[in-house]
Protein backbone atom coordinates (compact mmCIF):
# COMPACT_ATOMS: atom_id res chain seq x y z
CA UNK A 1 0.00 0.00 0.00
CA UNK A 2 1.36 3.33 -0.24
CA UNK A 3 0.74 6.50 2.57
CA UNK A 4 -1.06 9.37 0.99
CA UNK A 5 -0.73 12.92 2.74
CA UNK A 6 -4.13 15.29 2.42
CA UNK A 7 -4.87 17.83 4.17
CA UNK A 8 -6.30 21.62 4.26
CA UNK A 9 -5.86 24.99 5.25
CA UNK A 10 -7.87 28.41 5.85
CA UNK A 11 -5.85 31.37 5.29
CA UNK A 12 -5.64 34.73 6.70
CA UNK A 13 -5.97 37.68 5.06
CA UNK A 14 -5.30 38.11 1.09
CA UNK A 15 -2.45 35.76 1.16
CA UNK A 16 -2.11 33.27 -1.38
CA UNK A 17 -0.73 29.17 -1.39
CA UNK A 18 2.56 30.21 -2.85
CA UNK A 19 3.44 31.47 0.26
CA UNK A 20 2.71 28.74 1.92
CA UNK A 21 3.98 25.03 0.26
CA UNK A 22 7.56 25.02 0.29
CA UNK A 23 9.14 24.12 -3.25
CA UNK A 24 10.43 20.66 -2.06
CA UNK A 25 7.35 18.95 -2.41
CA UNK A 26 4.71 18.33 -5.60
CA UNK A 27 1.55 19.56 -4.25
CA UNK A 28 -1.97 19.04 -5.81
CA UNK A 29 -4.48 21.63 -5.45
CA UNK A 30 -8.28 20.16 -4.49
CA UNK A 31 -9.04 16.86 -3.86
CA UNK A 32 -11.51 14.47 -4.42
CA UNK A 33 -14.88 14.37 -3.15
CA UNK A 34 -14.52 11.07 -0.74
CA UNK A 35 -10.89 12.87 0.79
CA UNK A 36 -12.57 16.44 1.30
CA UNK A 37 -15.75 14.21 2.99
CA UNK A 38 -13.09 12.29 5.25
CA UNK A 39 -10.92 15.41 5.99
CA UNK A 40 -14.23 17.15 7.04
CA UNK A 41 -15.91 14.52 9.07
CA UNK A 42 -12.39 14.16 10.73
CA UNK A 43 -11.70 18.00 11.50
CA UNK A 44 -15.25 18.65 12.49
CA UNK A 45 -15.03 21.73 9.85
CA UNK A 46 -16.57 21.93 6.73
CA UNK A 47 -14.88 24.08 3.99
CA UNK A 48 -11.45 25.54 3.58
CA UNK A 49 -9.55 27.73 1.76
CA UNK A 50 -7.21 25.25 0.03
CA UNK A 51 -7.70 21.47 0.26
CA UNK A 52 -4.10 19.66 -1.22
CA UNK A 53 -2.51 16.60 -1.06
CA UNK A 54 1.60 16.55 -1.08
CA UNK A 55 3.18 13.79 -3.51
CA UNK A 56 6.36 12.41 -4.19
CA UNK A 57 6.57 14.05 -7.07
CA UNK A 58 4.32 15.65 -10.34
CA UNK A 59 3.44 12.88 -11.29
CA UNK A 60 2.23 11.21 -8.45
CA UNK A 61 -0.45 10.50 -6.37
CA UNK A 62 1.25 9.68 -3.06
CA UNK A 63 4.02 10.77 -0.17
CA UNK A 64 5.94 7.30 0.22
CA UNK A 65 9.00 8.27 -1.42
CA UNK A 66 8.69 11.66 0.98
CA UNK A 67 7.60 9.21 4.06
CA UNK A 68 11.04 6.84 3.41
CA UNK A 69 13.07 9.45 3.08
CA UNK A 70 12.19 11.31 6.19
CA UNK A 71 12.06 8.37 7.97
CA UNK A 72 15.31 7.42 7.71
CA UNK A 73 16.51 10.78 9.29
CA UNK A 74 17.07 10.82 13.12
CA UNK A 75 14.27 12.83 14.96
CA UNK A 76 15.95 16.32 15.76
CA UNK A 77 16.79 16.32 11.51
CA UNK A 78 13.52 15.19 10.54
CA UNK A 79 13.10 19.17 9.31
CA UNK A 80 15.90 18.30 7.16
CA UNK A 81 13.58 16.20 5.25
CA UNK A 82 11.65 17.12 1.70
CA UNK A 83 8.37 16.02 4.22
CA UNK A 84 9.84 16.93 7.42
CA UNK A 85 10.68 20.50 5.51
CA UNK A 86 6.70 20.72 4.29
CA UNK A 87 4.71 20.13 7.34
CA UNK A 88 6.96 22.40 9.70
CA UNK A 89 6.36 24.94 7.09
CA UNK A 90 2.65 24.48 7.20
CA UNK A 91 2.56 23.79 10.86
CA UNK A 92 4.52 27.22 11.58
CA UNK A 93 3.19 29.60 8.41
CA UNK A 94 1.57 32.61 10.10
CA UNK A 95 -0.19 32.77 6.90
CA UNK A 96 -2.23 29.67 7.89
CA UNK A 97 -4.57 30.34 10.71
CA UNK A 98 -6.34 26.94 10.66
CA UNK A 99 -4.84 23.71 9.24
CA UNK A 100 -5.10 19.94 9.11
CA UNK A 101 -2.67 17.09 7.58
CA UNK A 102 -3.41 13.65 7.27
CA UNK A 103 -0.78 10.66 6.81
CA UNK A 104 -3.16 7.90 5.83
CA UNK A 105 -2.64 4.40 4.51
CA UNK A 106 -6.38 3.95 4.25
CA UNK A 107 -8.68 6.12 6.30
CA UNK A 108 -8.38 8.30 9.49
CA UNK A 109 -7.97 6.44 12.48
CA UNK A 110 -6.71 9.03 15.06
CA UNK A 111 -7.89 13.02 15.37
CA UNK A 112 -4.99 14.95 17.02
CA UNK A 113 -5.64 18.31 17.64
CA UNK A 114 -3.35 20.56 19.91
CA UNK A 115 -1.15 23.47 19.47
CA UNK A 116 1.48 23.86 16.11
CA UNK A 117 4.32 22.61 18.30
CA UNK A 118 2.33 19.52 19.55
CA UNK A 119 1.30 19.12 16.21
CA UNK A 120 5.28 18.67 15.26
CA UNK A 121 5.57 16.26 18.06
CA UNK A 122 3.57 13.70 16.78
CA UNK A 123 4.43 13.44 13.07
CA UNK A 124 7.99 13.58 14.54
CA UNK A 125 6.92 10.49 16.76
CA UNK A 126 5.71 8.50 14.23
CA UNK A 127 7.96 9.42 11.29
CA UNK A 128 10.62 6.78 12.51
CA UNK A 129 8.02 4.28 11.55
CA UNK A 130 6.87 2.76 8.85
CA UNK A 131 3.67 4.51 7.62
CA UNK A 132 1.74 1.14 7.38
CA UNK A 133 1.81 0.50 11.04
CA UNK A 134 1.07 4.21 12.58
CA UNK A 135 -2.65 4.94 13.45
CA UNK A 136 -3.66 7.29 9.96
CA UNK A 137 -3.15 10.49 12.08
CA UNK A 138 -4.98 13.57 11.29
CA UNK A 139 -3.12 16.32 12.90
CA UNK A 140 -5.30 19.37 13.34
CA UNK A 141 -3.87 23.12 14.64
CA UNK A 142 -5.14 26.26 15.01
CA UNK A 143 -8.57 25.64 15.76
CA UNK A 144 -10.23 27.18 19.40
CA UNK A 145 -7.48 28.74 20.17
CA UNK A 146 -4.89 26.22 19.60
CA UNK A 147 -2.52 28.21 17.53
Amino acid sequence: MSLYCIGKLKLKGERTIRFVFPSCVAVRRGLDNADIEGIDSATGFRGAEVYFSICDDPSSHDATALWLEAMSKPPDKVVESNLGNAVYSLLFNPAVSFGAIAFIDGGIQTVLEGTRQQCWTWFVERIGKPWDIIDNPILIWGRFGTA
